[in-house]
C-alpha cells in the first residue's frame, strides 16, 4: 500500500503460510540492516557476528577469482577501508526462504564500486547466519553465453 511504513497491513492479505514467510523475510531484512546499515566492512566484530566461522566470500575482483574464508575476507575489507562511509548505499532487492535456508540479494556501493551480493543464510541456534557471500561487481566484464 502506498505510504505504508510497515508490512503488517500487507501481511493481512496473505495466506497464513505466506504471512509466516513474509514475517521471516522481514526479520532477516531487519537483522541484515542492523548488522550492515553502519559501515560494516571496517567493523570486524559486526562481520564476525553476521558470518559463520566457515563461511566464504566468493567472486571475481580485479581480474581474478577471490575465494576467501571469513577471516581473510574481513582482514582484506578492513585493510581496504581507510575512512568508512558514514551512510553507505545499499538495497535489499530479494529474499527467498525455504525452511531454515534463506538467500538474500543485496546491491551496494563499496569503495565507489557497485556490487551485487548474494548471501546464503542458515538459521542455526535460533538465529540467521551468513554461510556464503557471492558477489559480482560492475568492474567485471559481462558474462559470455555459450
Amino acid at each position: 500500500m502506498p505510504g505504508c511504513d510497515s508490512g503488517a497491513v500487507i501481511l493481512s492479505w496473505l495466506s497464513p503460510r505466506l504471512q509466516h514467510h513474509a514475517a521471516v523475510a522481514r526479520k532477516i531484512h531487519l537483522s541484515l540492516l542492523f548488522r550492515f546499515a553502519e559501515p560494516p566492512l571496517n567493523d570486524p566484530a559486526k562481520l564476525r557476528d553476521a558470518m559463520h566461522e566457515k563461511s566464504c566470500c566468493i567472486g571475481h575482483y580485479e581480474g581474478g577469482l577471490e575465494w576467501d574464508r571469513r577471516d581473510a575476507f574481513i582482514a582484506a575489507a578492513n585493510e581496504a577501508v581507510d575512512t568508512p562511509d558514514p551512510a553507505p548505499w545499499h538495497a535489499v532487492n530479494a529474499i527467498l526462504i525455504v525452511g531454515d535456508v534463506a538467500m538474500v540479494h543485496i546491491e551496494n556501493i563499496w569503495l565507489g564500486m557497485h556490487f551485487d551480493d548474494t548471501l546464503t543464510l542458515l538459521k542455526h541456534e535460533n538465529r540467521w547466519i551468513i554461510v556464503s557471500k557471492v558477489f559480482s561487481s560492475d568492474q567485471q566484464s559481462e558474462p559470455q553465453l555459450g
